[in-house]
């Protein structure tokens, strides 16, 4: 590695204020004059100021959970320490239950009088089950308190937790409890709630005075369940052991979260546990752990492998190869598979509705043996990555997303690094990646950050590009310690994710500090056109519902997902049978081959089979049958098939039927979710033939137009399948509906002849216009028009 490339260590995330506010040098960093910049149409963010603190410490290292959001409550709440007076020992949150628009400040729920002074604050809003009224909420708040009783007096030690209601009818509860061998407590950059049960969860690496080269090989838990009597949380405390590869190198950060279900959550931290022998001792990555129970147990530690031959491709080759060439002495000698990658020191994590981790973390790489455990990702060296797990960890793709312009900031005696943060919304469906970074001419560290932020479907794969949250906004430039919610806001196909930042004076951060809220920057479905990403190939083809079995509920949730009903979970890439990228009814077919243990072999060609919805004429505004038929040289055991409605058309619900040409076979049909997109398919659990070689196979009811008109049905992405979950069809002919009021070419007129007592005249000669025909023949085939007539006898 060249001389002047110079790797960043891990700094001490847990500072004790006394010391440095004894400090007699202050490093403040003098901000340059921002640029004045035209805006023209850009949207710039609104931003409003909330709360305060005495000084800039409770926000700093990592992004914590501090900020906290309830899409279902549209309300959304940010933990802080408070201004002097009453002082910054002392906890407040600040409250808006109208999506961000208002705040209710500095409400507090921390007095250290009755405990210690507490630091570094995390919160949550815990919603009882079924409620919609935030008045019924609670915010839980946890934090760290310097009661010193983990090494003695000015040391860490001391846990302070509670709840406040949220429509502050009763006064905040406050529980205070100190350290004891084996529960060495410092300070938790971990905190989560289950969606489901309302179980507060905290962890943090056990360690002496919280310092990194005293951990005591083992994790320390809090979990904290709901008392309803009481209307408070009751704390219990565990470890677990987590032996580090170099004694006494604790692990460097720690998220926990749970999918929507609430069953499978996560642990992850950025550690050396040995189990990525390629970089032992030398570098950090990321270690999970999971648990399919809410968390009664969890999984041994799982290693995720950045380096050499079993690393990510994404993560050796996100370099480019001038960087690479100035990165070495001889880059030639230093092969990508040889090199060592490591995370940053601080990650984030979410857990999506499949039950998939994705974790956002800075990557470089590692100082080595000269320098271990040490990052190059100054200067462009360091990026950001999306990482997470396919099939519910049966493998791990990595993502590259950007590189960094900068990477560490320092203002007086703390320094913050990217500060990688991850968000999601609440039905799991979008993740969002977001970090502080500074791109300004000239400056090279990260002392004048914008927010970034980045999205990623979890459904398709596809993702956002990477915008500047603050550009050219009052938060330009000095978005210090910006900090994202774990649930974002949303609202049909747009997507507000939540942040917050600190301003303070001159890069001092010992000066009191303003808490600003981002109120409104959003990402639309529209704007994930990237990609998608494709990550390993792995899991368990047809295994749909990732519960590690293949059987009829996973061929239920594979046609739900195609009938846009959005089951929970649901592991595309097991539901992707044929590996073609798309869900259908092929898939489906494929996964009952799997249930019953075979499929026969393919044929090599098929003949002609046709799908066809015939032609309807009605009036307007009348209710109408449609019938899909199907005329097939071969035999057919599903098919499907997408047509888009013209305007003022509906489906009636429920009325989708199957003709006697079918064999115990299901049919589904519904207008999907957000669209005028008519889908409709059938299927057995046993991969029946449809009977027969022609005729209607199934029929719908619609609510028609009031408009006279013809309208054409155009059948779209039609599949018929055969045993095989082969596509065989040959071709398809769209309807057309032709409701009243059209003018016909011709019509046909028929005269009844009968004497004066209603006896019929058979022999009679009519006269229609200039036609007259034979006697007895009463029918004539004429134009539009006007005509005189005669009868004679």
């Amino acid at each position: 590695m060249k001389g002047d490339i110079h790797p960043e260590f891990r700094t001490d995330r847990n500072f004790n204020e006394v010391l440095i506010n004894n400090s007699t040098v202050v490093n403040a960093f003098n901000v340059p004059e921002k640029p004045v910049v035209d805006a023209g149409n850009r949207d710039i963010v609104s931003i409003i100021p909330i709360g305060g603190s005495g000084n800039a410490y409770g926000l700093y290292n990592g992004g914590r959970t501090a900020l906290w959001a309830d899409n279902n409550l549209n309300t959304v709440a940010f933990a802080h320490r408070m201004l002097i007076p009453p002082g910054s020992g002392y906890l407040a949150y600040d409250l808006s239950t109208d999506g961000g628009m208002t705040f209710t400040n500095n409400i507090q729920v921390y007095d250290p009088t009755r405990g210690d002074n507490a630091r570094y604050p995390q919160g949550v809003i815990y919603n009882p089950t079924g409620n919609t009224d935030p008045d019924n909420a609670y915010f839980s708040y946890f934090a760290p308190t310097l009661d010193g009783s983990n090494a003695g007096p000015g040391s860490w030690g001391g846990y302070a937790g509670g709840v406040h209601k949220l429509d502050q009818t009763s006064g905040p509860t406050q529980n205070d409890w100190g350290s004891r061998p084996p529960f060495r407590q410092n300070v938790p950059s971990a905190m989560a709630i289950n969606p489901v049960n309302g179980d507060i969860w905290v962890y943090e690496p056990a360690k002496i005075d919280g310092l990194g080269d005293q951990y005591t090989d083992s994790l320390l838990f809090v979990k904290g369940t709901f008392d309803q009597a009481n209307k408070d949380y009751t704390y219990d405390r565990w470890v677990k052991y987590l032996p580090a590869f170099e004694p006494g190198n604790a692990p460097a950060d720690e998220r926990i979260a749970f999918a929507p279900n609430g069953q499978i959550g996560y642990m992850s931290l950025l550690a050396d546990n040995g189990g990525d022998p390629f970089a032992a001792g030398y570098a950090y990555y990321p270690v999970i752990y999971k648990t399919v129970d809410g968390g009664q147990t969890w999984s041994d530690p799982i290693a995720i492998v950045l380096s050499g031959p079993d690393g990510f491709d994404e993560v050796k080759y996100y370099l480019t190869d001038e960087q690479w060439d100035n990165l070495w002495v001889n880059p030639e000698l230093v092969h990508r598979d040889s090199a060592l990658y490591t995370t940053a020191f601080t990650h984030d994590m979410v857990v999506d509705k499949n039950g998939d981790i994705h974790i956002a973390v800075t990557i470089g790489v590692s100082g080595g043996a000269d320098n271990p455990y040490s990052i190059i990702a100054s200067g462009g060296y360091g990026a950001t990555f999306h990482i997470y797990s396919v099939s519910q960890g049966a493998c791990f793709a990595a993502q590259f997303v950007t590189h960094n312009n900068t990477f560490r900031g320092e203002w007086g005696e703390i320094a913050e690094d990217s500060r990688s943060q991850a968000s999601v919304t609440q039905d799991g469906e979008k993740v969002f990646l977001s970090w502080n970074d500074t791109d300004f001419e000239g400056v090279t560290d990260n002392v004048m950050p914008d927010i970034w932020c980045w999205g990623f479907d979890v459904t398709t794969r596809k993702y956002t590009d990477v915008e500047n949250v603050t550009y050219l906004s009052e938060g330009w430039l000095e978005a210090y310690q910006g900090t994202a919610s774990y649930y974002i806001f949303s609202d049909g196909d747009t997507y507000t994710i939540p942040f917050a930042y600190q301003s303070f004076t001159g890069g001092d951060p010992d000066q009191p500090v303003q808490y600003k809220y981002i109120q409104d920057f959003t990402f639309t479905d529209a704007d994930f056109t990237n990609g998608p990403h494709v990550p390993p190939t792995c899991g368990t083809p047809g295994d749909a519902n990732g519960d590690g079995a293949v059987n009829v509920l996973d061929v239920v949730a594979i046609i739900n997902h195609i009938m846009g009903l959005n089951p929970t979970p649901f592991i595309f890439e097991n539901a992707d049978v044929n590996g073609d990228g798309i869900i259908n009814v092929l898939d489906a077919v494929e996964t009952v081959n799997i249930v019953l243990g075979g499929k026969g072999e393919p044929k090599g060609t098929y003949g002609s089979n046709i799908m066809k919805i015939n032609d309807v004429t009605a009036e307007p505004g009348s209710n109408i049958i449609v019938e899909m038929e199907i005329i097939n040289e071969d035999q057919f055991v599903a098919w499907q098939f997408d047509i888009p409605l013209p305007e003022g058309f509906d489906y009636v619900a429920n009325s989708a039927a199957l003709t006697d040409r079918a064999a115990g076979h299901q049919i589904n049909a519904v207008v999907l979710p957000n669209t005028t997109i008519f889908r409709s398919l059938a299927f057995s659990f046993t991969n029946a033939y449809f009977l027969g070689n022609e005729g209607v196979i199934a029929t719908f009811e619609f609510i028609t137009p009031n408009t006279a008109g013809t309208f054409e049905f155009v059948l779209v992405d039609a599949i018929i399948s055969s045993l095989q979950a082969q596509d065989i069809i040959s071709g398809t002919e769209n309807g057309t509906i032709t409701l009243g009021g059209a003018t016909p070419d011709e019509y046909t007129v028929t005269f009844n002849v009968a004497d004066q007592n209603g006896a019929p005249i058979t022999d009679a000669v009519v006269t229609l216009g200039t036609v007259t025909n034979p006697a007895g023949q009463y029918l004539f085939t004429v134009e539009p028009g006007t005509y005189a007539y005669t009868v004679v006898k």
